[in-house]
């Protein structure tokens, strides 16, 4: 009875942890496109006020203050593109019924069950980074 009970209590786990991670991926899926957005609607303008400075109706400050804005826009780029990567490979481990930690910016920080296990989904992940796009989970 006392292993039965595991067995449920495992499999309960291994399920919580696949649809909290779906929905992870999902999430960071959603925010992707208008993340891109934002960054063409930053480099277009910068190419209106550094168009503007050409003939005097904006100041270095300005195209200073546009290139800060594209910056922040690219650098939330990244921020949802690696926050798609480590749902990914949360879904993966928790597919494999893994115990995973992850925090965003830091990449997988554990990883827990069998060591076959283990080097499978630090292994995905580790390569993960060239080839996770959205639709190529």
């Amino acid at each position: 009875l006392t292993k039965e009970l595991e067995l449920i209590d495992v499999r309960i786990n291994v399920e919580t942890g696949v649809r909290s991670s779906y929905n992870q991926l999902l999430a960071a899926l959603e925010q992707l496109a208008p993340a891109e957005r934002a960054v063409e609607q930053a480099e277009e303008a910068l190419r209106v006020v550094q168009a503007k400075l050409k003939v005097g109706a904006a100041t270095g400050l300005e195209v200073l203050q546009a290139q800060r804005a594209l910056a922040q826009a690219k650098s939330n780029v990244t921020t949802t593109q690696g926050n798609y990567i480590l749902a990914a490979a949360s879904l993966k481990a928790a597919a494999l019924g893994l115990t995973t930690t992850v925090s965003s910016g830091q990449g997988l920080q554990e990883v827990q069950g069998s060591d076959e296990l283990q080097r499978q989904v630090q292994g995905h992940y580790a390569g993960s980074h060239a080839s996770l796009r959205p639709g190529g989970v």
